[in-house]
């Protein structure tokens, strides 16, 4: 197996952010998921990760992982349309 020298490992960091569902709802029908609410979280996260990571020296082949997952989500719809068309 090829492994990487040492001069080129780095290190894993994760990050993990929770949230009740409730503050994806802003107006509208109960319980309906607000879209912009729903990129709110993970833009500010990705924020937060330059800001502790951005001064970190990382290889140029470093690369970026990123999952959303959702839960209890019962009883919850997310709104339609295109969020420039929600007032």
């Amino acid at each position: 197996m090829n492994h990487p020298s040492p001069q080129s490992r780095h290190r894993n960091v994760t990050h993990l952010h929770t949230t009740p569902v409730k503050t994806l709802w802003w107006k509208g029908p109960e319980n309906g998921i607000w879209p912009l609410a729903l990129l709110e979280y993970p833009t500010s996260v990705f924020r937060l990760a330059r800001s502790l990571h951005g001064a970190l020296s990382r290889p140029p082949e470093s690369r970026l992982l990123a999952d959303l997952a959702l839960f209890a989500l019962q009883g919850w719809a997310l709104r339609p349309h295109s969020p420039a068309s929600m007032d």
